[in-house]
């Protein structure tokens, strides 16, 4: 009930400061108004999930879970992989194969 609470007190919060002018919703600068939004709609995600995997206390769920947990256990690592390895694979193709390797006008030019 706690988590339901909190996300329905932060979307009401997010969507009150909007609606009254106190501050924009605006998700690229992260205002506080989006923040208190995107909060309460993760609060109400995780009140669903802890619903359905912990409550039903079932086999079937706690399976479906799986990755859900493993994802969990290492999140540094997934955010890691997410932000850096882009950049990194981007990076060393550029090194290796140059920089105009991907670009139109460089297939455009190698085929006439």
């Amino acid at each position: 009930m706690w988590l339901l609470a909190a996300g329905v007190i932060g979307i009401a919060a997010g969507l009150t400061l909007d609606a009254t002018g106190v501050g924009p919703s605006v998700k690229r600068i992260w205002t506080p108004s989006w923040t208190l939004f995107s909060g309460g709609w993760c609060f109400l995600i995780l009140a669903g999930l802890y619903v359905a995997i912990d409550l039903a206390g079932r086999p079937a769920p706690l399976r479906l879970a799986f990755p859900l947990v493993v994802i969990g256990t290492n999140s540094i690592a997934a955010y890691l992989i997410a932000h850096l390895f882009e950049n990194f694979i981007r990076g060393a193709l550029r090194t290796h194969l140059g920089a105009a390797t991907f670009s139109r006008s460089a297939r455009r030019t190698s085929r006439s």
